[in-house]
């Protein structure tokens, strides 16, 4: 397609196009006495299909018509009318969707982890005072404050650590603290199975709910009978109900094999509050028991001696697990 100068034309973005409708009548107008007629113009009237159409038309003077009348003082004009009676316009457009880029959740994930340990661009440190250690992680406040609510009240500019842009612990675990800050950049804990108990405790100091939730979902799918007692502490601790809960009903429903455990003798020692919860869920569980009685149950308890703990019978397999953290 080319312009009106012959130039080529772009494709269009969009197009319109019209049809004008009109009707194409004739009529045959007669007027008789024309010479007595002083008019300066000719007007009529016509009807086509029910419609009156007026109007007047100054085809020719009057002085030069008068030459042209018929001796009965008649003049005829034939009128060829074309009439629009309706228009109709299209349009369409080729509509040309934005090239919107597809979001890169992964890319920036990556980019954040590359972060994670780059002094180049850090502005604050944490320092592990342990008691055979002095280590630094450089991290970045932004990063920090957005994963943490109580980094980003640390860095409010009226703090010490705000001020001197480092903090130190002396009761966090140099590994334990990297693996936290990692998944800080990266929503990952690579070293999670070997560190759950250790990255629950953090996790709830630094308010990390996710992290918080996957040691949870570790710690839970681990327990066993020498274990048990020791995931209960520390969930109860660190306000862990789902693990807690779960830790309480494994207890009821495996206590023989529990109580000639170490960790058992230790939570009655340090913890009695958490013996008489136990002691409840034990309650609850033949509650159950008795109310299913005419269910046989699978599986059988050995109660044994101290040296043997053991559950016995067709217990799942992850209860037969031993989780070494």
């Amino acid at each position: 397609m080319a312009d009106l100068c012959g130039t080529p034309m772009r494709p269009s973005d969009s197009w319109s196009s019209t049809e004008v409708r009109s009707l194409q009548h004739s009529h045959m107008w007669t007027i008789k006495g024309f010479s007595q007629c002083e008019c300066r113009y000719l007007e009529t009237s016509l009807r086509i299909k029910d419609s009156a159409l007026n109007g007047y038309f100054e085809y020719i003077r009057r002085d030069v018509l008068i030459g042209h009348i018929q001796p009965s003082d008649e003049i005829q004009l034939l009128l060829n009318l074309t009439i629009v009676s309706d228009t109709i316009t299209k349009n369409s457009q080729n509509v040309i969707s934005p090239v919107v880029p597809e979001p890169r959740p992964s890319e920036l994930a990556k980019d954040l982890e590359q972060m994670f340990g780059d002094t180049r661009h850090s502005d604050f440190t944490i320092i592990c005072d342990g008691d055979k250690e002095h280590r630094e992680l450089p991290a970045h406040k932004v990063v920090l404050g957005a994963r943490s609510p109580v980094f980003a009240a640390m860095f409010e500019p009226h703090t010490e650590e705000a001020q001197k842009s480092e903090v130190h612990y002396n009761d966090i675990d140099f590994e334990v603290m990297r693996e936290m800050l990692f998944y800080m950049y990266s929503g990952t804990a690579p070293s999670l199975q070997q560190m759950a108990l250790d990255l629950l405790a953090v996790a709830d100091r630094f308010q990390l709910i996710g992290l918080k939730e996957m040691a949870d979902q570790v710690l839970r799918n681990g327990l066993c009978v020498d274990n048990v007692c020791r995931n209960l502490v520390l969930a109860d601790m660190h306000n862990a109900l789902e693990l807690k809960q779960d830790a309480l009903r494994f207890i009821a429903q495996y206590s023989n094999g529990v109580i000639v455990t170490d960790g058992w003798a230790t939570m009655v020692k340090e913890h009695p509050r958490l013996v008489t919860e136990v002691v409840a869920a034990m309650s609850l569980e033949q509650s159950r028991l008795s109310n299913n009685s005419s269910v046989s149950m699978g599986g059988s308890v050995n109660c044994g001696n101290a040296n043997n703990s053991s559950i016995l019978g067709p217990e799942p397999l992850a209860k037969r697990s031993r989780y070494d953290a």
